[in-house]
């Protein structure tokens, strides 16, 4: 999937080290859960999008767990906005591996009806473009 990117290996590991360790403890800037758990999946999508589609995959599903807790009922009250992000970006990895996306593209819409009041108008309008995107592509 990423083929063409260079990138020191030992570096990107030092980097994802940090960013890890910072993400398992509070901040005295922000204090609650939400920061320490976007902190936390934003460090999992980084390196799914590094990765390969099978790893990818892997760190995508860690990234969800860490926003919601659990995939299977998520736990993401103030974080719906991140959590739909990481949606896309399974959708993302399917439609490269060529997996079939159309019950995703169903969940996304239920999603985002759901969690409406605490989505923001732009991010809205942006996911139902993606999704109107993806359906025609299918």
């Amino acid at each position: 999937m990423h083929d063409n990117i260079k990138l020191d290996q030992s570096k990107i590991i030092k980097v994802f080290r940090v960013l890890y360790k910072n993400s398992s403890s509070y901040y005295s800037d922000s204090p609650d859960e939400r920061r320490l758990k976007s902190r936390r999946a934003a460090c999992f999508a980084s390196l799914a999008l590094l990765s390969d589609l099978e790893n990818g995959f892997t760190f995508v599903e860690y990234a969800k767990f860490s926003l919601a807790q659990n995939t299977m009922n998520p736990i993401f009250e103030l974080l719906e906005e991140p959590y739909l992000g990481l949606m896309f970006l399974e959708l993302l990895f399917k439609h490269e591996a060529r997996q079939s996306i159309e019950n995703d593209l169903s969940d996304l819409l239920i999603f985002i009806e759901k969690n409406e009041e605490n989505l923001s108008k732009e991010i809205i309008k942006s996911a139902n473009k993606l999704i109107k995107e993806y359906q025609e592509r299918n």
